[in-house]
């Protein structure tokens, strides 16, 4: 099977920046995937820089995303529950929705053989006997180095039909 890491564009601008969340209880779990910590947290101010309003997917903070990709998660992990979330542009005051997915599989698969995947340039390779283990193994979180959302090809290609814009889709070998 294939895999993508799925992550905001990094070529976008400096996006949108959470300062508010930070120093919150359960944010630094929620920042390494455990989302279920952050049941008292739902609004949070941030400063948005140019062009971040039409950010659809957050990875550099918490992991969250618009209705769009919702949908797309929706076929996959159709019994998982959402929570909303509320992002306040500082600077405007206006309100954009994201959700997140509090109960994602936290997976540990990375595998032995990769070179500094903790590093923007670093290899990050699948342990293939971790991934059978995985129940539903479409959609995860990989929890080592706080790597992110991994997505399956069925997934990547779901997201890709959808023209979705702003999104990065890095392929990831199992070994």
């Amino acid at each position: 099977m294939r895999y993508f890491r799925l992550q905001e564009d990094e070529r976008a601008e400096a996006g949108i920046i959470m300062k508010s969340v930070y120093g919150k209880p359960g944010i630094k779990e929620a920042i390494n995937g455990n989302l279920s910590l952050l049941e008292e947290l739902t609004v949070a101010k941030a400063n948005m820089f140019k062009g971040s309003q039409n950010t659809v997917l957050l990875s550099r903070q918490i992991f969250m995303y618009k209705e769009i990709v919702r949908e797309v998660f929706d076929m996959f992990l159709p019994d998982v529950t959402y929570k909303n979330f509320c992002i306040i542009n500082i600077e405007n005051e206006r309100s954009y929705t994201y959700f997140t997915a509090p109960m994602l599989k936290i997976a540990s698969a990375l595998s032995e053989k990769s070179i500094k995947p903790y590093h923007h340039n670093g290899k990050i390779y699948l342990d293939k006997r971790a991934l059978q283990d995985l129940d539903e193994p479409d959609i995860f979180y990989l929890k080592e180095h706080n790597i992110g959302v991994i997505v399956s090809l069925a997934v990547a290609e779901s997201l890709l039909r959808r023209n979705i814009p702003r999104i990065r889709l890095t392929h990831l070998k199992v070994l």
